[in-house]
């Protein structure tokens, strides 16, 4: 839930990962006996950080960051600049959608893969879940491998949301088997629309600014999808999982 992995198993360091930010992970540092600790993974292809070294085995764990940062990306969101820098907005799916993109990457890549076979394949894998390339996962897919300064981003009409407002839109707590709540409405004007996998509308209403909690306790348990549109006709789709 807050993105760094191993606080727990070691005394002297906060943390060993962060996928939000790499750069402030621990990291087997470059130094002649290769068995100085210290902070550093790379978050950027070729960027600050990365390795090509005997001692980390070609930077296998060092360079691992920019994976974890396209992964973080692709469920959260983010924008900014990277260390090629190239700017870059990526519109988050969630850690499910992103997870279901990365689990069959992995498991479909070969093991000589380079980056830019990892990044194609995403590609793939998230056509073949989501049946196209212009899908909106596959979409940001993209533009999140662009982010971390592999590849370029897809050229769809209409897609690509580059409306802040809608970016920080969260949803929480998902899955939830009582209730949900959106938040960090921003727009007076922004409305909702359920929907179920079937395309069915399950909810319609206006939300108001900042927090808006919605009872789910009678609905039917599975996916559904919630549209949040603003007024200049933009619109961003969160999936939600009811328990």
């Amino acid at each position: 839930s807050d993105w760094t992995m191993a606080e727990d198993a070691y005394s002297d360091i906060q943390f060993r990962r962060s996928f939000i930010d790499p750069k402030s992970s621990y990291m087997h540092y470059l130094n002649e006996n290769c068995d100085i600790w210290t902070i550093g993974q790379a978050d950027t292809y070729e960027g600050e950080f990365w390795e090509d070294n005997d001692c980390d085995a070609g930077g296998i764990h060092i360079n691992a960051g920019v994976q974890n940062h396209w992964f973080y990306l692709l469920s959260e969101g983010g924008s900014g600049s990277n260390d090629n820098e190239d700017s870059y907005f990526v519109n988050g799916i969630g850690p499910d959608a992103a997870g279901s993109i990365a689990l069959l990457n992995m498991m479909t890549l070969d093991e000589s893969a380079q980056f830019e076979d990892a990044r194609d394949n995403a590609l793939a894998v998230s056509v073949a879940i989501y049946g196209d390339l212009c899908s909106v996962e596959s979409f940001e897919c993209a533009r999140a491998w662009h982010a971390v300064g592999v590849g370029e981003p897809i050229e769809c009409e209409g897609l690509g949301i580059k409306n802040e407002a809608l970016s920080s839109i969260k949803l929480f707590p998902n899955p939830s088997s009582t209730e949900v709540t959106i938040a960090n409405i921003k727009d007076m004007n922004a409305k909702l629309t359920v929907t179920n996998l079937l395309g069915s509308t399950i909810l319609a209403h206006e939300l108001k600014i900042g927090e808006n909690t919605i009872n789910v306790s009678q609905w039917s348990k599975g996916t559904y999808f919630f549209q949040i549109g603003s007024i200049n006709g933009e619109s961003r789709t969160l999936e939600f999982i009811k328990l």
